[in-house]
């Protein structure tokens, strides 16, 4: 009987003591975490297969304490480049269409000063396929022979820019990236013909 009002008296004690702690769950979005977001067109030139290549997009993102990145983007190729094989007659070149987009996540360093550096990775799927010559004046043009071929693939792209702070709402990106892909298969592009370094600029509007 002793033994239990010893056990009972130390139990209210315990609950006593640990009833007045503060508890304090730490979480991603704690109070006074400072909840900004941008978004804005991209430009990107480098080369593919060997050859100049042009994309166009942009990105959208969440921007936590002012630094941290997290947010969506996506690219698409719009200038035209020629993946036939050697001796292909030009009317029945092939050539490539391509665009890919996914999670990105980034960090930007010193964000209060007047230039700064800006770091970030994509992590996602994109497209590719094939088209044949098209002129559709031709007395003999098919529209079903336009897509010959398609595939998904993966990307990874890193990114390092400097970000100028042109005003409390606009920041201009100028920087580097690089493409990595894999999981494509087609005859005449290998492993590699996709991925490359590319100058990329960028305007982003939002509150940073």
């Amino acid at each position: 009987m002793k033994t239990v009002r010893v056990i009972a008296v130390v139990v209210l004690l315990a609950t006593v003591m640990f009833g007045q702690d503060n508890f304090e769950q730490k979480t991603l979005f704690q109070k006074g975490t400072v909840l900004g977001g941008y978004g804005g067109p991209a430009l990107s030139i480098g080369k593919l297969n060997g050859k100049y290549a042009v994309f166009t997009g942009g990105a959208g993102a969440l921007v936590l304490n002012h630094r941290f990145i997290i947010g969506g983007a996506g690219y698409g190729l719009v200038n035209r480049i020629d993946i036939s094989q050697e001796g292909t007659p030009e009317d029945s070149s092939r050539y490539l269409n391509m665009g890919y987009g996914g999670l990105e996540l980034g960090y930007i360093i010193a964000p209060s000063q007047l230039v700064h550096i800006k770091v970030s990775s994509l992590f996602g799927v994109g497209g590719m396929g094939s088209h044949g010559y098209i002129d559709i004046w031709d007395e003999d043009y098919d529209e079903n022979d336009f897509d010959v071929y398609q595939d998904v693939f993966f990307v990874l792209q890193p990114t390092v820019a400097l970000e100028l702070n042109v005003a409390k709402f606009c920041r201009l990106d100028v920087g580097a990236t690089y493409r990595y892909t894999s999981g494509f298969d087609y005859k005449s592009l290998k492993t590699g013909d996709l991925d490359g370094l590319e100058l990329k600029v960028a305007v982003n509007f939002g509150l940073f």
